[in-house]
């Protein structure tokens, strides 16, 4: 009974992010659906109760799969190469799905049904992840391979927030049909050097002369 809950749950969730992704949030309706799976109205509204129920659900899915792509990267690299594993996974992760990205972030679409509790659940895991990578870089500290005078969570933070203003290129490039002059993966590449270096930058040039 519960595997086929879930079964029902899954193609009821795949189905939503189809329309999302082709028509946007204002398109997802129960009756939208519920056709579009040949169910009825009331077979569907046994599995989630409202639009806003269903929304909410496949929004922290969304976020869910964003931030355990980029913890798994971070648990499986060490020192501060966590940092840089975590903000490629974030790009990896959004590379072929930009439209995704588009409704997460780019979006208002999706802002007006995120209840208090949802955001806060998201809040939260975007919270642990930036400690996972902090914890990383923690212990890069100790081992004597990244600078004391680094702030573990405030770099964590801050290398999430420049992969995304990448990804929010790679959006508008997209839609624009225009090209950049250069490679993606090497501007990825370039700035994820750009963070090891600051990570580890005093320990080379302790005295910060060049």
């Amino acid at each position: 009974m519960l595997r086929k809950r879930a079964r029902a749950e899954r193609e009821i969730l795949d189905a939503t992010r189809d329309v999302l992704l082709r028509d946007g949030a204002d398109a997802i309706t129960i009756e939208r659906i519920s056709s579009e799976l040949g169910m009825s109205r009331g077979a569907l509204y046994y599995y989630f109760d409202s639009k806003d129920a269903l929304i909410d659900r496949l929004l922290t899915e969304l976020v869910d799969e964003m931030v355990e792509a980029m913890a798994a990267a971070a648990r499986d690299a060490a020192g501060i190469e966590a940092v840089t594993a975590s903000m490629t996974a974030f790009v990896d992760h959004f590379r072929d799905s930009l439209d995704t990205f588009r409704a997460l972030f780019v979006t208002s679409q999706l802002a007006s049904y995120r209840q208090p509790e949802t955001q806060e659940r998201i809040n939260a895991s975007m919270r642990g992840l930036f400690l996972e990578v902090a914890t990383k870089l923690e212990e890069a500290q100790r081992a004597g391979e990244a600078h004391s005078d680094v702030n573990p969570r405030r770099f964590a933070v801050a290398s999430f927030a420049t992969m995304f203003g990448v990804v929010s290129m790679m959006s508008l490039f997209e839609m624009s049909d225009t090209k950049l002059l250069h490679e993606w993966d090497d501007l990825v590449a370039e700035l994820t050097r750009v963070f090891r270096r600051g990570a580890v930058s005093k320990l080379a040039d302790p005295d910060g002369s060049g």
